[in-house]
Formats: C-alpha cells, sequence, structure tokens
C-alpha cells in the first residue's frame, strides 16, 4: 500500500513505515478502472461486490539502515527511544463511502518477529479489522499513530 518516512528529533533517526493489506480472497482479483463502469473480478470472471469481512494489514515500522533511498521524510519530535517508540504504534481504520466517515479501531494487533521484551530497531505488526458488507467503492485508509496520538501516517486502500 505504500510507504513514509518519519525522522525522529533530537535523536535523527528515520523511521520508515510499509503497509500491505492481506486476505486470500484478494489474490487474483483485476480492477478494471473504466470510466463510469469500474468493474471489479476474480480470475473465473465473477464480479467482486464487496470487500472481505476481515482484512489484516501487515504494518513495518523500521529505522535500521534500509536501501529505501529517496523517500520524503518528515519530522516529528519523540523523547522515546526507538524502541519505545516503534512498541507504541496504534492503529485504526478510516471507511469513506460518498460523504459517510466510519472510524473502527483493530479487532487485534499481534506483533510478529522480535518478541517484545527484546530491545530491536524494527517491529512488524499484523492489524486485523472487521470489514462486514463493505462495497468495492468503498475507500479505506489505515491511519498510524504514535503513543500520544499524534497521527504518523496514512496508507489507502481502493478497489474502485
Amino acid at each position: 500500500m505504500g510507504i513514509d518516512a518519519i525522522r525522529l528529533l533530537p535523536s535523527k533517526k528515520t523511521v520508515y513505515l510499509l503497509a500491505s493489506a492481506e486476505n486470500q480472497s484478494l489474490d487474483g482479483i483485476k480492477v478494471d478502472r473504466s470510466p463510469h463502469f469500474g468493474r471489479v473480478a476474480r480470475n473465473d470472471g465473477s464480479e467482486v461486490k464487496s470487500y472481505p469481512g476481515a482484512l489484516d494489514f501487515r504494518v513495518t515500522a523500521s529505522a535500521l539502515p534500509s536501501e529505501f533511498h529517496g523517500v520524503d521524510e518528515y519530522e516529528i519530535k519523540s523523547q522515546q527511544s526507538i524502541n519505545d517508540f516503534l512498541l507504541g504504534l496504534k492503529f485504526k481504520l478510516k471507511i469513506y463511502r460518498g460523504l459517510q466517515l466510519q472510524t473502527i479501531k483493530p479487532t487485534n494487533v499481534k506483533l510478529i518477529g522480535v518478541p517484545s521484551d527484546q530491545p530491536y530497531e524494527e517491529r512488524v505488526y499484523r492489524v486485523s479489522f472487521e470489514t462486514p458488507d463493505l462495497p468495492v467503492d468503498a475507500r479505506l485508509v489505515l491511519e498510524v499513530y504514535d503513543t500520544h496520538g499524534t497521527r504518523l501516517t496514512r496508507f489507502h486502500l481502493e478497489m474502485l
């Protein structure tokens, strides 16, 4: 879904945030965005009318040296250690349908990879949301916040 970079001050450490949506029922979906006739279909040609009833997002937050050159950084102030900053991330999913906005909290946030009791400069999360009855024209925005409630970034997921 994307990548973003945050430069923490005063430590001057850069944290890269990457996100992807995960659900097997999304595999093989083809999107046709023809004007006025957008369509989402499976490999067999059957039309997809809604998002899966549950979506997982994999969010990686890393301060390790990386190959992500050219990603614009923006600065925020944080007195936390990198480990505490990465362990303090919070998530919300905003769902836009026309002029309507719905915000939902995750049903589960699981840290995968290095256990939280071991200091490390990278954390990988699996963030789960229940998303029943969402038509494919809904726009989903995964927002990532720090422990103080400051929005760090947002990742967009749109089918149509």
